[in-house]
């Protein structure tokens, strides 16, 4: 392993200092970055795989689930079901409303314009790493690792430089080169990704504010803006969350159902019975005039019945649907708030991790240049010792970079197999 050869060579000059760190970035530290431990503190897996990538997928696909339009909203969450909280915060409603939406619309917006390059981030680690273990050793035609094991050739320390050895500079700067061209790349490419994350993160950073009121409106109490504690009652008790408003108001809308359905079935009777003795006195009517006078006076009764009957369907018939709608309502406020549940801070390593895989673009990139600028450092002004020992590294360096290229190849992989989870529904 390259850090075991480490202390065998030390620079002879800063030009070779700045070329050894170079690198030690390049084949050890910077694809280090990407890998992390596993939960089980067992295994290695790919760095989006653990900093809160899927959290981010299940809030967006959860999210986008919640209605995007306030004419659907309304349609869906009648505004006449909120009377009891109504009284108390006439604001309520809208916020619900204007929140839900919100959400619904910032994620279908990610889902349409950052998810899939989410999804497929990995992609880019994976195609770099390949490119980096072809390139450096496993391109036999043209490697970095051929390249050196030419130009540091004890006979070239201080021997004459025939063609064998300017081709193998020629390639040594054509892999450095391209590679450096490569990793910029993708560094941009995840630089874009970095910055979709941020727009992302800010929008879902104003609605988690609103998703935080409405948790204390309907869950754990309302807050008094003025003094930042739990609001009061006119007889100065606390305001009860309007969650338990909500289910005290389907409590009385049963009581209601359980009334009209009473009042219908009286009413439906007293309908039957008017009805019938007016047909029957209206049949005697014909022959003896009061007859029809009492005709009369029982068919008003059976229109007053008839027009109790249906008052009391259609009261059935809303308070039914209004208890629909608050059993609805109280699920989009769990839905909302389970959803937002330690969302930001995991949202927020997403980023960081997904910086580290931009900032090892922009090391290797970075550091690809240096090798090209500093390549003739290498190419004399040591003794033969020290010349092996640089040789040594270089060359162990490069074998321990395409096995950590592999490893970054291999996780990234896996990751992607998983990159899209099976969502729970809340």
């Amino acid at each position: 392993m390259a850090t075991v050869a480490t202390d065998q060579w030390v620079p002879q000059s800063e030009n070779e200092a700045r070329l050894k760190a170079a690198l030690e970035t390049i084949f050890i530290t910077s694809p280090s970055s990407v890998i992390t431990r596993a939960p089980d503190n067992q295994s290695n897996r790919f760095i989006l795989q653990t900093k809160g990538y899927f959290d981010i997928y299940q809030y967006v696909v959860t999210g986008m689930t919640f209605i995007s339009s306030r004419r659907e909203f309304e349609e869906d969450y009648s505004k006449s079901a909120f009377r009891a909280v109504d009284k108390i915060d006439s604001g309520a409603y809208a916020l619900l409303r204007d929140t839900s939406i919100s959400v619904s619309t910032h994620c279908d917006e990610f889902s349409k314009n950052g998810l899939g390059r989410l999804t497929t981030s990995a992609n880019g680690a994976i195609s770099y790493a390949r490119e980096c273990i072809g390139m450096l050793k496993q391109r036999d035609e043209i490697s970095l690792y051929n390249s050196f094991r030419i130009l540091l050739d004890e006979k070239y320390r201080t021997g004459p430089k025939d063609y064998a050895f300017e081709e193998a500079k020629e390639n040594a700067r054509l892999v450095v080169t391209t590679m450096a061209q490569v990793s910029k790349t993708k560094g941009q490419e995840a630089a874009e990704m970095v910055g979709l994350l941020q727009a992302f993160y800010a929008k879902t950073d104003m609605d988690s504010k609103n998703v935080q009121r409405i948790k204390e409106n309907f869950l754990t109490g309302p807050i008094d803006p003025n003094t930042g504690r739990r609001r009061l009652k006119s007889d100065g008790r606390e305001q009860e969350p309007y969650g338990d408003v909500m289910d005290t108001e389907i409590v009385r809308l049963q009581d209601d159902v359980v009334a009209q359905t009473k009042v219908r079935d009286d009413e439906e009777d007293k309908w039957t019975v008017a009805r019938d003795r007016a047909i029957a006195l209206g049949a005697m009517g014909v022959f003896i005039g009061w007859f029809q006078i009492g005709m009369a006076i029982h068919a008003s009764k059976a229109m007053d019945a008839k027009q109790a009957y249906t008052e009391a369907i259609l009261r059935i018939t809303k308070d039914n649907e209004d208890k629909t709608t608050i059993v609805k309502v109280l699920e989009l406020v769990r839905a909302l708030v389970n959803n937002y549940n330690q969302l930001l801070p995991k949202m927020m390593k997403a980023m960081d991790a997904m910086k580290e895989v931009e900032a090892l673009f922009r090391a290797q990139n970075l550091n690809f240049q240096i090798i090209d600028n500093k390549i003739e450092a290498l190419l004399s002004g040591v003794d033969a010792k020290t010349w092996a020992a640089r040789r040594n590294w270089i060359l162990t360096a490069i074998d321990e970079g395409v096995e950590k290229f592999k490893e970054i190849s291999y996780l990234a992989e896996e990751f992607n197999q998983h990159a899209k989870p099976q969502i729970v529904k809340i």
